[in-house]
């Protein structure tokens, strides 16, 4: 369960999703595979360790068992290394975090709490949910007749409980008017690659994360975009932590074929390249959105792409994790994370600690996509903002902005308008004022005007006063819901 933006909680029900932290995994075999070595080591069942633990475990008055203070012994040789990568994880804690586990029993969708309603804002593909024509924007009122109202989040997940193959009847209201539905829970996959055709030659991939197994449906669905006649991909790495490192060459493979996706450099200090071979050359454009959560994996194949010509990062710059753990499972059925190698970009530039450098600088998530929707040739942008989402032409995302009214005008932050005109913004300090360049006109936005509110750190700009200079520009507010086009 997730707080976003302090505003609103995400709920998925059924789901905890496991991975709290960014990283490039290389499970133990594969690592040997691609070697062609063996891991060997050698125990010390009489070592000073276990002399510790037996005498702690005999003399101590809490008597503390040997596989609790194992468990702390080992915990406390990783965190003296002052690696935040490196982790032990006890067999307690695999099982309950159930890692790199994408299915659940459940309904296949994602709502969030504002006030006291419960707002289903993602729907999975080939869910109860979805399959039951459940829709974003419903209200769940009620569930097997007990009311959400004033419930807590965990008493409100508990509602949703169940067994697979069990039913559970959902109150919704839906345009004002109340509905029942009745669903029977199901294992549901939770999707770690969205796609979309936005406009003619132009397709959307979203990947949320290199888990594992994410690559066959990341090629499926890639193809079928290249089918309709694809010019222009943007691919979405935004917020994506990383994830094994055999699923990023592999994904890596669909767009470079004999070029370096990498240098590693292990405790030896050697640097090694990994190439990709046998992979597919394309003739299209490519447009990779990051900003500064897109770690590890995703930085790899950003830099790469980059690198070699083949793509145009465009948003923020990156977290910057360069490095790649090993997993090694423990003979007590524990798992421990160790970073053993560092990696490097095509050019041997480094990552860590510095991410992934955009070509094109653009901060926030709805201006990240519009400029890319731009320079992918798309002219017509269209924004509609409710209480529960944002659409950009038809790309979904979740309470990502908000706008201001007073009376009957209405204000909109500037980067957005900014974005939708194809303008750069900058804050001109000489006028303290938001300065907005277009290759026509340049507009100059004081802090103190009336048509400008300065709001939790963000500039909002009345939008009557904006189409006055950007004709192009329209808008509407009906019922709740802002559209905003250009």
């Amino acid at each position: 369960m997730n707080i976003k933006n302090n505003k609103l909680t995400v709920l998925k029900f059924g789901f905890i999703f496991a991975i709290a932290f960014s990283m490039i995994l290389s499970p133990l075999n594969v690592l040997a595979e691609e070697d062609e070595t063996e891991y060997e080591y050698e125990l010390y069942p009489s070592d000073a360790l276990y002399e510790a633990v037996d005498y702690i475990e005999y003399f101590h008055l809490d008597t503390p068992s040997q596989e609790e203070l194992i468990d702390q012994a080992i915990e406390g040789m990783v965190e003296n290394l002052s690696d935040p990568y490196s982790t032990y994880f006890s067999p307690s804690e695999l099982e309950e975090l159930d890692l790199f586990n994408y299915e659940y029993v459940g309904l296949g969708f994602e709502t969030v709490v504002k006030g006291q309603a419960l707002i289903i804002d993602r729907i999975y593909p080939d869910s109860p949910a979805f399959n039951n024509d459940l829709v974003i924007g419903d209200i769940i009122s009620e569930v097997d007749g007990t009311s959400v109202e004033g419930l807590t989040q965990e008493e409100m997940k508990e509602l949703f409980e169940g067994e697979e193959g069990s039913a559970i009847e959902l109150t919704i209201v839906r345009d004002g008017k109340t509905i029942k539905v009745d669903l029977t829970r199901e294992l549901v996959s939770y999707p770690l690659v969205i796609s979309e055709v936005v406009a003619d030659g132009v397709g959307y991939m979203r990947l949320f994360e290199f888990a594992e197994g994410a690559d066959v449906p990341f090629g499926e669905q890639l193809d079928e975009l290249e089918e309709t006649g694809l010019e222009t991909l943007i691919l979405d790495l935004r917020d994506n932590p990383g994830g094994l490192i055999y699923t990023l060459e592999n994904i890596a493979s669909q767009f470079m074929d004999k070029k370096i996706l990498m240098f590693t450099k292990d405790n030896v200090k050697d640097m090694d390249p990994i190439v990709i071979l046998d992979g597919e050359k394309v003739d299209y454009e490519i447009i990779i959105l990051v900003n500064e959560n897109t770690a590890s994996a995703s930085e790899a194949l950003s830099v790469a792409l980059q690198e070699h010509d083949l793509a145009t990062v465009v948003g923020q710059q990156s977290y910057g994790k360069g490095h790649i753990q090993t997993w090694v499972p423990l003979s007590n059925g524990g798992v421990l994370s160790v970073t053993s190698y560092e990696y490097f970009s095509p050019e041997k530039n480094t990552v860590d600690g510095v991410g992934v450098i955009p070509s094109v600088e653009v901060k926030e998530q709805i201006p990240q996509l519009i400029t890319a929707l731009q320079m992918s040739g798309v002219e017509n942008i269209e924004i509609i903002k409710n209480d529960f989402s944002v659409l950009v032409n038809d790309i979904a995302f979740y309470d990502d902005f908000e706008f201001v009214q007073k009376e009957n005008e209405v204000f909109v932050p500037s980067r957005i308008l900014a974005a939708l005109v194809n303008g750069e913004i900058s804050w001109n300090q000489t006028e303290r004022a938001i300065e907005i360049k277009t290759d026509e006109q340049e507009l100059l936005l004081p802090s103190t005007a009336e048509y400008v509110i300065l709001q939790d750190g963000i500039t909002y700009v009345n939008v009557d006063y904006f189409k006055e200079f950007f004709a192009q520009m329209d808008w509407n507010l009906v019922d709740g819901e802002l559209t905003i086009s250009n």
